[in-house]
């Protein structure tokens, strides 16, 4: 049950290291995508949460914000660019939180967001999972 609950709670700050954790502790590929899979909404949907006070940390030092940068391509991409390539580059719980901060809306980000996390954690559990079978039988 620990070995559940670490990948959950690693899910939940950074996606791409819980899946290795995962395989690591021997998991199964369904029970990993599901433990990946909920950790990363979680900390998606409390990043989108935080989003408002971010946004005022942030406007503070910078008035430029969301013109230039990772927030800039954020903007010019649109919702659904974001949700399915933010957390491969930027990762789900940043991307959640640059997106609320920068005025994207939530329901859609979201949404957005939780079909990249879904697409890109059963990509790379098959693929980790098949590596290791792969491997134990050469």
């Amino acid at each position: 049950m620990s070995d559940y609950l670490a990948v959950f709670l690693l899910a939940a700050v950074e996606l791409w290291a819980a899946i290795p954790l995962g395989l690591k502790f021997g998991m199964t590929a369904v029970p990993l995508a599901v433990c990946v899979i909920a950790g990363a909404f979680a900390g998606a949907s409390i990043a989108l949460l935080s989003g408002n006070a971010l946004y005022k940390i942030i406007i503070q030092y910078r008035k430029d914000f969301g013109q230039t940068g990772a927030a800039g391509w954020l903007v010019k991409n649109g919702v659904w660019a974001v949700g399915l390539l933010g957390p491969l580059v930027l990762g789900s719980t940043l991307t959640a939180a640059l997106a609320t901060s920068i005025g994207m809306p939530r329901g859609k980000t979201l949404l957005a967001l939780t079909a990249g996390i879904v697409v890109w954690t059963m990509t790379f559990v098959a693929a980790g999972t098949w590596g290791i079978q792969f491997i134990k039988n050469s």
